[in-house]
């Protein structure tokens, strides 16, 4: 019988120096991948929010049907703001449901109004406006029964309600809140009404919301930036239901004072 025969192990651990190599390679990985895959995460962001747009579009479309071909009105002073029942402006009592409307067009499918990548408003807290939660079928019996909603879009289809003016008029010289781009001594080619209004393909109806921050840091575009980052990007919606991708270079000052303009 052979005797029997003692076996030595030949494994060993990782030493120290040799774990903490592949802990640095590891985090020189992840470094070079994270911005590519926060790029990623952007991109698929601002293709929601495009996605998003042209549904507005549809939507925006649907209404017109019913309405004899005109846009959802909005809010020439606010157009952040879709009403839900009350004046549009100045005090005028002319009613527009467009809120419960464009509910009842969705099938309550209204988060489409609320840009995925929007963070202007995220401290506000549920009680404001902007929370989709307002952007909901009105209680006729409660207190909510003409309460606006305010959207994380721009919204500047078929302005409605001028100054001192009656229903369904316009101005020679357009809106106010409108900036004459061309200088051509009008603003009513500046925005449409109707989507068979001249030159719908290239007027804006529904844009990217963005901030002036400050003098020092400039205008706020939401896209390819983040929560006090500047961006360099915002989608834009035209009056063909077609919508895309500009950079803020591309952009031109169209609404409001000069202290608080809204580009598109």
């Amino acid at each position: 019988m052979y005797p029997p025969t003692s076996r030595t192990s030949n494994t060993r651990g990782f030493t120290l120096v040799e774990l903490l190599v592949v802990i640095g390679i590891i985090a020189v990985l992840v470094s070079i991948l994270l911005p590519t895959l926060n790029r990623a995460r952007q991109s698929a962001v601002t293709v929601q929010c495009l996605s998003n747009l042209r549904q507005i579009g549809q939507a925006c479309q649907m209404y017109a049907a019913e309405y004899r071909g005109y846009l959802p009105p909005c809010k020439p002073d606010s157009i952040e703001t879709i009403t839900g029942g009350g004046a549009i402006i100045n005090g005028h009592t002319q009613f527009h449901m467009t809120k419960a409307n464009l509910y009842r067009m969705l099938k309550g499918s209204t988060q489409i109004f609320y840009c995925p990548a929007n963070f202007l408003w995220d401290d506000k807290g549920a009680n404001d406006l902007h929370d989709p939660q307002w952007f909901k079928e009105p209680n006729i019996t409660g207190p909510n029964q003409y309460k606006d909603a305010k959207i994380k879009y721009w919204y500047m289809g078929d302005p409605w309600q001028p100054e001192n003016l009656g229903q369904g008029q316009d101005p020679p010289a357009g809106y106010k809140q409108w900036v004459d781009v061309n200088k051509n001594g009008t603003t009513r080619d500046e925005y449409i009404k109707k989507f068979s209004d001249k030159g719908a393909a290239r007027i804006v109806i529904a844009t990217d919301q963005s901030r002036q921050a400050s003098n020092a840091f400039g205008m706020v575009f939401i896209h390819g930036g983040g929560a006090g980052k500047k961006g360099w990007s915002k989608n834009n919606l035209y009056g063909d239901g077609h919508a895309e991708n500009l950079r803020p270079d591309q952009l031109i000052h169209r609404w409001g004072q000069p202290s608080a303009a809204a580009k598109w």
